[in-house]
């Protein structure tokens, strides 16, 4: 996994920043760095850990090419040296701050565009999301909040999605993200500010701790693992990743009862289905209705016999309770399949 990738927000926000103009202008170039850092002032745009030129690149890793004036003109990732996507940059004339962006698939199949709003200092106040026939699908908005910088994203008819707060070292960049998919629930993650990469992570519910996270990265900072732990530190589960994706959850309760989540993706690394199973039975497969941007519209819950047991608009599910309900999401789902799911 990427140092720009965060999960669980990866397909709800992705906050993107500026490489700071010298004071004279450039030639055009194209350089590979390993790590690309957050930022608070979204003017500046920090890409660590070069890359020797044409030598072969394991893992994650991201070609930036630059303009004559030095700015960022298209950011391409890759993992094990095949490229993933592309996000290309549009300027007003000479300015020094992108004014909107448009993401492209490996194949070179544009998905989508974003417009940038900004301050009077350039910081960026909002992203409006579209599709590529100019639909609005989502859009998210910046405001300060104490120490901290707060992002709510919204989906395309106004209804707020999720809440996150950024937290920054005394240089600027992330250390801390604070995620609230509901008002009793923070996913309090720690970044390291040289790499971006996260490094643990724990669940308050009420301000209580309900659970916690370590992540293991290759030598390439590539994610590999990440283990689950109770409130009381026991182990419980653990996620695995293959290609920088998430690609197995597991977890093994204290009453002995087991549960997975197998992940397969699209040919534009969306997540296409997540097939849920307890104690080794196949319960439901939750599949996805997308906007052409990847925007997910809904949720479904698809039994083994092909019925519908639910529904959840406007969000991205992979797990539920033995109810049916989002887990973090309650009384979003729309239930079919009423009783006990296993």
């Amino acid at each position: 996994m990427t140092a720009r990738k965060y999960s669980p927000g990866s397909e709800l926000l992705l906050t993107l920043t500026i490489l700071a103009l010298g004071a004279s202008p450039a030639a055009a170039q194209v350089r590979s760095y390993r790590h690309w850092l957050s930022t608070k002032a979204d003017t500046q745009q920090v890409f660590t850990g070069e890359l020797p030129s044409g030598a072969p690149a394991s893992g994650g890793y991201y070609e930036v090419e630059t303009d004559a004036l030095g700015r960022v003109s298209r950011v391409s990732s890759f993992q094990d040296g095949k490229k993933t996507d592309a996000t290309v940059f549009q300027y007003a004339g000479n300015a020094r701050w992108y004014s909107s962006y448009d993401a492209f698939t490996a194949t070179g199949e544009k998905t989508g565009s974003t417009r940038v709003q900004r301050d009077a200092r350039g910081d960026v106040v909002r992203y409006d999301h579209f599709t590529v026939s100019g639909d609005l699908t989502r859009y998210s908005a910046r405001s300060t909040v104490g120490a901290g910088v707060e992002w709510i994203s919204y989906s395309r008819d106004g209804k707020p999605a999720d809440r996150y707060v950024y937290f920054y070292s005394p240089r600027g960049y992330l250390i801390e993200q604070q995620w609230y998919p509901d008002a009793a629930t923070d996913y309090d993650t720690q970044f390291d500010e040289a790499t971006g990469l996260a490094q643990s992570r724990k669940k308050l519910v009420n301000d209580t701790l309900a659970s916690s996270n370590k992540y293991t990265y290759d030598s390439y900072g590539s994610r590999t693992r990440d283990d689950i732990y109770g409130k009381d530190g026991d182990w419980y589960g653990a996620r695995e990743y293959s290609g920088g994706l998430i690609a197995r959850v597991f977890y093994r309760f204290r009453d002995s009862t087991t549960k997975e989540l197998r992940y397969t993706y699209d040919d534009k690394q969306l997540t296409k289905e997540v097939k849920l199973s307890v104690n080794g039975q196949w319960i439901c497969t939750f599949t996805y209705d997308r906007l052409s941007d990847g925007t997910v519209q809904r949720t479904l819950a698809v039994g083994p016999d092909g019925s519908l047991y639910a529904e959840y608009p406007n969000l991205l599910v992979t797990d539920v309770t033995r109810q049916g309900q989002a887990l973090d999401h309650p009384d979003v789902a729309i239930v079919h399949k009423t009783g006990d799911w296993w």
